[in-house]
């Protein structure tokens, strides 16, 4: 290193001197004009100065350089020696090496071994690792055995999930899992198996549900003396039992056959952890609670706990009959009965009974008392039943809260509701209860059994206003079909009877009471309807929008239900009884008359500003009257629009019982078959019977409708029925042709019968001509069967038959038929134009 930094400095050196040189002279040459000889020579002198010495130095550096190259050649020279010998040495070793008795193929072969003993080797480590948690397995199946035996369930569980855990983690082999992991494997999942077949029915021996009754069979003691005698047996057949269960369990595995009774072997010796675990456990419930919520199979089972709880538990609270809850607790149980509370008035002094009241007056329970009893079964629940475990009390919760709530609103919260609206304000203090319960089952509170969004009960209690209409409209409506299939078609009179001086009664004058209804026989049930609905209406009219739209819509429905149940469930009656048939239309006429007078109520959508309107259907007068307000800020709402249906209605009802009645009197009439030959005896008597009939059916109308219907109606309805007769009467008279004598007679006998029909008109039967206008027509008929001929020609020739309506060509017919061809008749005859 010195040697060569040496060189270098030196080197620098002479270069530095070559600088100087090179300087000097471009120096010269720059001032070459201001040298003079003397300063050239000087120069010169320098320079030669200045090379003597370069040249000196270049010497040196060279003959140093060749010194140490000659020691370097020497050093060479001496390794190319060493390196040579080596090569003979290497060339013979690797002879000796290659050789088929050298020392290469010995090392190949010393490898090899080596590689199979280190293989070896992994392969005995892996064994060893896989004994060692085998038998670290066998011991926590045994001590699964011995944990589930003493009823530990909750540390068989968590054993059962450490074995599997380390059957995960067994170390693997490229041949596969030994057959021993899979022995192992079907122990692990016979066991879980068994464990879960186990555990429910272990909790349902424990929590005993049965009529009415919820038992919790709880002995602290149990856990520790199942662990006794197991110990003791352990210690007694240490060996034996092992061998023993070894050699069955062997023998079982053969068969492919295992019982459930010998599913769990004995243990081969006691484990000391089980004295800990038993100390630590807080009983047979506790164990079992704990290893169905770490199995996760606490979902079927809370499904069946809770159809038992509601059906024995809940559901008795709801019953018709009042109940009584208690709640005894001793050493071995807790117990909830639920017995009829008058069957234990002598036996409610104890602390812990709690009775559900009654109110004596509505026969309903109170809600606040049942909600008080329902948080002391569901406090029960979660403390001793679950002891503590809010999620397996909410999971029941889930399962229950649907029926429960919905049996309060049904049973308790419904019937609690008031049928007036005065008694609204009472209602609150249940809606504060119904709130707090709730909250109280809430998560909110500790209890858990709901959740914070359910709150089904303080909604429905919240919008009282409306379910109280409902239950106004749903009562309107029961009542309304109530009254429907009854079988009371039992009548009153209504409606105004309206005296007029006119000699015609058809006319109609609007002085005269036209928007009266006229007097009649109505059923009770259309009188009760028509009150209900304006009952309805006047509640309406005091109550909030929504609510007054629903009693609204509930009137419309009453009416509804009325105009196709009514004829519908009684058709047989309207069809084959004609006082039905005519109170019916009279009751459909009735309320389209209290629909068209102003039945209608305001709705002030400002409840601080709630004016009634009332509407009065009055039966007996014309004074229908209605507050007269201001529309402002008011919603008025009218059924008008349903009247014409309702007359719609009563004029098919009564068209299709005018039709019933008239083919009954055709068939009176057809089975005469004309008016022919009546002075045959046999004829005049089939002719006899049929008018008689015929006037017996009329009559019988008359005395049937002539209570029920308005006098108007029942004069024209008679007057029409009559008319039709009479008509048809008349036709079957002027048919004839060739009227013997005796024969004349007997139709003057006969049809003089039909005249007495005009009975039917009572009092009126002076204005008999207004409403049948062919009676007087054919009650000369009857005379003209006795007439004689120059009678008739008289009273043609006098206009008194052309006033009652008789043609020219029927009085000819006449004569022509009664009397027998002489110069009299051809006069007559001729004489008639």
């Amino acid at each position: 290193m010195n040697d060569h930094h040496k060189k270098g400095k030196d080197k620098e050196d002479t270069e530095g001197d070559s600088r100087n040189i090179l300087a000097l002279f471009e120096g010269i040459d720059e001032n070459t004009q201001l040298l003079s000889p003397l300063n050239l020579q000087k120069t010169i002198n320098v320079i030669e100065t200045q090379l003597e010495k370069t040249k000196t130095e270049i010497c040196d550096i060279v003959n140093e350089e060749y010194s140490q190259f000659r020691d370097n050649l020497q050093k060479t020279l001496t390794i190319n020696e060493d390196v040579h010998k080596l090569e003979k040495e290497l060339s013979t070793i690797n002879a000796m090496v290659h050789e088929p008795s050298g020392i290469y193929p010995s090392l190949i072969d010393i490898v090899a071994s080596h590689q199979t003993l280190q293989t070896q080797l992994t392969l005995n480590e892996k064994v060893v690792t896989l004994l060692k948690v085998f038998y670290e397995i066998w011991e926590r199946i045994q001590y699964f055995d011995t944990l589930f035996k003493c009823s530990i369930f909750g540390g068989a569980v968590d054993t059962l999930f450490e074995i599997e855990h380390s059957l995960d983690n067994i170390p693997k082999f490229e041949e596969g899992d030994p057959k021993i992991t899979s022995a192992l494997r079907d122990e692990l999942r016979l066991r879980k198996k068994h464990l879960k077949e186990q555990l429910p029915v272990v909790f349902k021996e424990t929590v005993f549900i049965d009529a009415n009754t919820l038992i919790i069979k709880c002995d602290p003691n149990e856990n520790k003396e199942n662990a006794n005698n197991t110990n003791h047996n352990n210690n007694d057949s240490n060996e034996q039992n092992a061998k023993s269960n070894s050699k069955k369990k062997g023998k079982e595995k053969g068969k492919g056959k295992s019982a459930d009774n010998e599913i769990l072997p004995d243990a081969s010796e006691a484990n000391p952890g089980i004295n800990s675990e038993i100390k630590s456990s807080k009983g047979i419930l506790f164990e079992i609670l704990s290893g169905m919520e770490k199995l996760e199979i606490w979902g079927k089972i809370a499904t069946q706990l809770s159809s038992d709880l509601w059906k024995n538990i809940f559901s008795p609270i709801f019953s018709s009959t009042p109940n009584n809850v208690t709640i005894t607790i001793d050493n071995n149980s807790i117990k909830i009965t639920i017995t009829n509370t008058e069957n234990n008035d002598s036996k409610n002094n104890k602390r812990d009974s709690k009775k559900l009241k009654v109110d004596s007056e509505s026969q309903t329970v109170d809600p606040s008392l049942v909600y008080q009893n329902i948080i002391n079964i569901v406090s029960f629940l979660k403390d001793k039943v679950f002891q503590g475990r809010v999620s397996m009390l909410r999971a029941v919760g889930n399962n229950l809260w649907v029926q429960l709530s919905n049996s309060l609103i049904k049973f308790t919260l419904d019937v609690a509701i008031p049928m007036e609206r005065e008694q609204l304000g009472q209602f609150q203090k249940i809606t504060t209860s119904t709130r707090d319960f709730e909250l109280s089952l809430s998560e909110e509170s500790g209890l858990g059994f709901i959740g914070v969004a359910d709150r089904q009960l303080s909604h429905y209690v919240e919008d009282v206003d409306i379910h109280f209409a409902e239950k106004k409209c749903l009562l309107l409506l029961e009542k309304v079909r109530s009254m429907i299939l009854g079988t009371d078609h039992s009548t009153l009179t209504v409606g105004v009877e309206i005296k007029t001086k006119r000699k015609n009664p058809k006319e109609v004058d609007l002085n005269e009471g036209y928007f009266f209804f006229p007097k009649c026989a109505i059923t009770i049930v259309a009188r009760d309807l028509v009150s209900l609905i304006e009952e309805a209406l006047k509640e309406a009219s005091t109550s909030s929008p929504h609510c007054s739209s629903l009693l609204y819509q509930a009137s419309r429905s009453a009416l509804d239900v009325f105009r196709t149940l009514y004829p519908t469930f009684h058709a047989a009656k309207i069809s084959s009884i004609p006082s039905i048939a005519a109170a019916f239309h009279n009751d459909l006429m009735y309320i389209a008359h209290s629909l068209l007078t102003p039945m209608r109520y305001n709705i002030n959508n400002d409840s601080n500003n709630n004016t009634e309107q009332t509407s009065n259907i009055n039966n007996d007068n014309d004074n229908t009257t209605q507050s007269n307000n201001t529309l402002n800020n008011n919603s008025i709402y009218s059924m008008s629009d349903l009247v014409p249906v309702f007359r719609s209605m009563a004029e098919t009802v009564w068209l299709n019982q005018i039709k019933i009645q008239w083919s009954v009197i055709v068939e009176h009439l057809d089975s005469m078959n004309g008016l022919s030959n009546t002075g045959d005896p046999r004829r005049g008597q089939v002719v006899e019977g049929g008018l008689k009939r015929t006037v017996h059916h009329i009559t019988h109308l008359s005395k049937i409708w002539g209570s029920v219907l308005p006098k108007s109606m029942y004069l024209s309805v008679m007057g029409g029925l009559i008319e039709a007769v009479l008509s048809k009467l008349l036709t079957e008279v002027l048919y004839l042709r060739n009227i013997m004598e005796d024969e004349s007679h007997k139709l003057n006998q006969v049809l003089g019968e039909v005249t007495k029909v005009k009975t039917v008109f009572g009092e009126d039967q002076n204005l008999i001509g207004i409403w049948v206008s062919n009676f007087d027509k054919f009650s000369k008929i009857v005379e003209i069967m006795e007439m004689p001929l120059v009678r008739i020609a008289e009273e043609w020739k006098a206009r008194i038959l052309f006033e009652i309506g008789f043609k020219p060509i029927e009085v000819k017919s006449l004569i022509e038929a009664l009397f027998s061809d002489s110069p009299l008749r051809r006069q007559s005859l001729e004489s008639i134009r």
